[in-house]
């Protein structure tokens, strides 16, 4: 008796935690497709004339940052505000002139990067869910 009772709990546990897995799977699969994030850019470009600029747009999981010959494509963006991006196109730096291929932001965290020609500053200010 103990063993069919042993069994059942076994086979029990298993349709659970299979129930489980597979909802927590559908639940990041939608976050990742139906999560934004409104993100400020501001810099300067150093050009014949020198040029302030400042911008905000709401983003989403394989959007483009662009602005000059900097390009970043958004590649995760979390519930918590974190946002990660890779650099596509251009070159970043960062204060100490490390050359920058990836970077995480996170919510309310003004990042200011240097470029080959200026600098710019991103700030994640809100995430969003549809």
């Amino acid at each position: 008796m103990k063993k069919k009772i042993l069994k059942v709990f076994l086979i029990f546990a298993i349709l659970l935690s299979v129930t489980a897995a597979i909802c927590i799977h559908e639940v990041n699969g939608y976050i990742n497709t139906h999560t934004w994030a409104t993100i400020s850019l501001g810099g300067t470009r150093e050009t014949d004339t020198a040029d302030a600029f400042y911008e905000e747009h709401e983003y989403m999981k394989g959007d483009h940052i662009s602005t000059g010959d900097i390009s970043l494509l958004i590649t995760k963006i979390r519930h918590n505000g974190d946002v990660t991006f890779k650099v596509e196109r251009g070159n970043l730096y960062t204060g100490n002139g490390e050359k920058i291929k990836s970077d995480t932001i996170s919510k309310n965290e003004k990042i200011t990067y240097r470029t080959d020609n200026g600098n710019i500053q991103l700030n994640v200010i809100s995430v969003g869910y549809e």
